[in-house]
């Protein structure tokens, strides 16, 4: 059956999905950025869904960091410069 046509799927095409190694992704699933297996009669299953869900998560921008913000275009930056120059004698 055809990989997108599956929800449970192995380590290998888990790690597939994610363009890393089998084991790159044991490690991103030991720190927590990707999701855990589910074992059953001993194997380790994933849901498909699940490992796509977490690669997107992972792939958003982040957000600005706090203190970081984006300011506008129309911001008033060079008045309060001027200002600052003329009152330090910049000017």
């Amino acid at each position: 059956m055809p990989l997108d046509q599956r929800r449970g799927i192995n380590r290998r095409e888990a790690a597939d999905i994610w363009g890393v190694s089998p084991t790159f992704f044991d490690r991103l699933v030991r720190d927590g950025v990707a999701p855990k297996s589910r074992r059953l009669h001993g194997r380790q299953i994933w849901h498909r869904h699940e490992v796509e869900e977490a690669f997107d998560r992972w792939f958003e921008p982040a957000p600005p960091k706090r203190g970081h913000e984006l300011t506008a275009d129309n911001d008033d930056l060079d008045a309060e410069l001027a200002a600052f120059e003329a009152r330090h004698g910049y000017a």
